[in-house]
């Protein structure tokens, strides 16, 4: 049997109409259509592959059914009744998007889903007879390196707040994004564990520090369990400050920044704000940028 064409369709309202065309040009066409890993047929499809799959596939034998990371978000919220989209539907969708990225960045070709024709392998030319009724979703900063498939270099995801978890006694997902530092040495916040695909990437992190006349010693880090990148700084002043940090690996990796107060301290305060995802070129050597006062509290 010829090697059939894997299809992987990232999230979108468009998706199922364009199975319905692919199903029924198929059938027109005598050529055959299965889930992926449900069977043997000239055309496999799949929704969502898990990361370590992808990373096992042939990226030749696969394309990419792909639509804008806003409309991933828009349908994985409206999937999880999460309206507007919150955490859990942006990790749904980066866990979709992920794997599609890694495959594009391998070689699989890409094929826009908003275009009304489609010229795809083993099928041919295949148009949609009418116009998909999707109106423009808001903009999605958190996604954003998913804009372009496959991820360029300089290509940046915003992670707000809202995505990190923030310990509050015991319970590790307790407190918020304003914290009151008194007290003792303890991790401040952590997250989001979404995973990225192998390359090399680096964090910007920014955050409000007010030592309230003392200092506070912070420690981040940046990646996952077995290869994290660390800095250490202590602030003296109050201020909105930005550290970047750089990390690579070979694999789909669940990723974190960490945040964490070294000592026991009397006074101060400490926001979160957000954390800045980019692409970096595998090439670029690897380092990390001390903290820099980026306002003026």
């Amino acid at each position: 049997m010829t090697q059939p064409l894997r299809i992987l369709f990232t999230p979108s309202l468009r998706e199922g109409y364009w199975l319905h065309v692919i199903h029924t040009e198929a059938g027109a066409r005598g050529v055959s259509v299965a889930n992926f890993g449900e069977g043997e047929a000239d055309i496999l499809l799949a929704h969502a592959i898990d990361h370590d799959e992808a990373l096992a596939q042939t990226a030749s034998d696969w394309i990419i059914l792909a639509d804008s990371p806003e409309a991933a978000l828009s349908i994985c919220g409206a999937a999880l009744e999460e309206v507007p989209p919150g955490r859990q539907a942006w990790l749904a969708a980066n866990h979709r998007l992920a794997p599609a990225a890694l495959l594009a960045g391998r070689g699989s070709t890409v094929f826009d889903m908003g275009a009304a024709r489609l010229d795809l392998p083993r099928l041919g030319p295949i148009e949609m007879p009418f116009e998909i009724p999707v109106q423009t979703p808001p903009p999605a900063p958190q996604l954003g390196l998913y804009a372009q498939l496959p991820i360029p270099v300089g290509a940046a995801s915003v992670w707000p707040a809202d995505l990190f978890n923030y310990p509050l006694g015991d319970d590790p997902t307790g407190g918020e994004s304003q914290i009151d530092l008194t007290g003792r040495a303890r991790t401040l916040m952590f997250g989001p564990y979404a995973t990225l695909p192998p390359g090399r990437w680096r964090a910007t992190v920014k955050v409000m520090v007010d030592p309230e006349g003392g200092w506070t010693p912070l420690w981040f880090d940046w990646g996952a369990q077995d290869n994290m990148t660390v800095h250490e700084e202590t602030i003296h002043e109050a201020g909105v400050y930005s550290l970047s940090l750089d990390g690579g690996w070979d694999r789909p990796t669940e990723v974190q920044m960490r945040a964490v107060l070294t000592q026991p301290v009397f006074q101060g305060r400490f926001e979160m704000l957000e954390c800045r995802v980019e692409r970096l070129d595998d090439a670029e050597p690897a380092g990390d940028q001390p903290a820099e006062a980026a306002a003026s509290a």
